[in-house]
């Protein structure tokens, strides 16, 4: 997504900038793809720089696709955008949708790798390991090209 450098600070990623990317990069999510977002940024909780965050519009773009989950070095603004929803990601997506998250995902890699082969379609592999009653857990994913 951000494919000049960093989003600006407290930047509101939408459904229209996720569109954008796809034109951009060539390529459209389908019902059942992951979503893989790079801002370059890491997570902070710097109060003077404000992070970028995903908005409410872009998580309802991600429901209306069927995307199956979520992996990006962004997530909810801090401090929040928008007061009246003041977590999307996370509140809305993760929450009352049940979509899967991949919170602060170092994806600068995976982008340099996309860029240098210019492919931005892979297979994305997951494999949380199966605590009974947890919420979180760290993943190791992997993209094969």
């Amino acid at each position: 997504m951000a494919a000049d450098g960093p989003l600006p600070p407290a930047y509101p990623v939408t459904g229209t900038d996720l569109d954008a990317t796809e034109e951009r990069q060539g390529v459209r999510l389908e019902s059942g793809d992951a979503l893989v977002v790079r801002c370059g940024w890491t997570m902070t909780s710097r109060p003077e720089r404000p992070l970028p965050g995903i908005t409410l519009d872009a998580v309802r773009w991600m429901h209306e696709r069927g995307v199956s989950v979520y992996a990006g070095d962004i997530g909810d603004a801090v401090p929040p955008l928008d007061p009246a929803v003041p977590a999307p990601l996370h509140l809305v997506g993760l929450h009352k949708l049940g979509l899967p998250l991949i919170d602060s995902a170092k994806v600068d890699d995976l982008a340099a790798v996309c860029a240098e082969v210019a492919r931005y379609s892979f297979l994305l592999t997951v494999a949380p390991p199966r605590i009974h009653g947890m919420t979180g857990v760290p993943v190791n994913p992997l993209a094969v090209f």
